[in-house]
């Protein structure tokens, strides 16, 4: 992990201590994700009592793409999926996956993607997407002895 990486992700828990709100604290995870990954555009979806998105969160994209991109996703399709179903997601084409759907006419292209839930004990809090990796990710299988 680069150094600048390490100070990115510890300024984003700093942000936690710094007792900023919610969503300063979440973008700052979102952006350090998204650095430590490699990654063009990151969000932060945090899961309501009602099981979809109550907070989603995106770094990667300014105030004018936001705007014409509409409304924020609430959980359905891919991200879903990850609500229904949190376990890591890695996809080397979003757009190939049967439930990617609804895409905004102005939202970015989307193609390797990866999607996991954020837990708080044994409660999962929401979910981290990363996508458009300049590279690609790799599995990392363990080895057997």
């Amino acid at each position: 992990m680069a150094a600048a990486g390490i100070q990115n992700l510890l300024a984003a828990f700093g942000a936690i201590a710094e007792d900023l709100g919610l969503e300063a604290v979440l973008e700052r995870v979102a952006a350090a994700a998204c650095q430590l990954a490699d990654a063009r555009f990151g969000a932060l979806g945090v899961i309501g009592p009602d099981q979809r998105l109550s907070h989603f969160i995106t770094v990667g994209l300014d105030g004018g793409e936001i705007r014409r991109i509409g409304p924020l996703p609430t959980g359905h399709g891919v991200l879903g999926l990850l609500i229904t179903e949190p376990q890591p997601l890695r996809l080397a084409d979003l757009r190939r996956h049967p439930l990617a759907f609804g895409f905004p006419a102005y939202h970015p292209q989307m193609t390797s993607f990866l999607g996991v839930p954020i837990r708080v004990h044994d409660r999962v809090f929401g979910n981290l997407y990363l996508t458009r990796r300049t590279g690609k990710w790799t599995s990392r299988t363990p080895t057997s002895n």
